[in-house]
């Protein structure tokens, strides 16, 4: 099995086997917020949990077998510079771009991507959240 090539911004990622009778040999590959990863394994999976506002970015290439994922959490840097600094994929503005790179290193080519967006509810219901409406924001940018 060929080593995925791993993206993160702050921490290790969580990897576990498949488990029970028939242990799959399936790696997945657990980001977290802020985080990203992109893999040229075809044994491994990437995968992401509980994005509400956030939104992840999931692109494959399927001809060149790659594929990555990013977890924003904020549509613009500017918000917090010292932060983006640090965990750049925290934000839409520095993290799609930083994904995009990454895959296009472990041979992704931009015309064969296929990209999809999950994420960016409105989990506050806030009536006059105004400029606070993360979710739309994210959604935008």
């Amino acid at each position: 099995m060929a080593t995925p090539h791993l993206v993160t911004t702050d921490r290790p990622f969580g990897l576990t086997m498949g488990t029970g009778a028939n242990p799959s040999p399936v790696i997945r590959i657990v980001i977290g917020i802020g985080e990203h990863a992109v893999s040229a394994d075809t044994e491994s999976v990437i995968v992401t949990h509980a994005l509400g506002s956030c939104i992840a970015v999931c692109v494959h290439d399927p001809v060149a077998h790659v594929g990555g994922l990013l977890h924003f959490l904020l549509p613009d840097s500017r918000i917090n510079p010292a932060r983006a600094q640090q965990q750049p994929s925290t934000f839409a503005d520095l993290g799609i771009p930083q994904l995009f790179q990454d895959l296009y290193r472990i041979g992704a080519i931009k015309s064969r991507c296929v990209v999809k967006l999950v994420g960016g509810a409105d989990v506050t219901s806030l009536q006059n959240a105004g400029t606070l409406v993360i979710g739309r924001r994210n959604q935008v940018a």
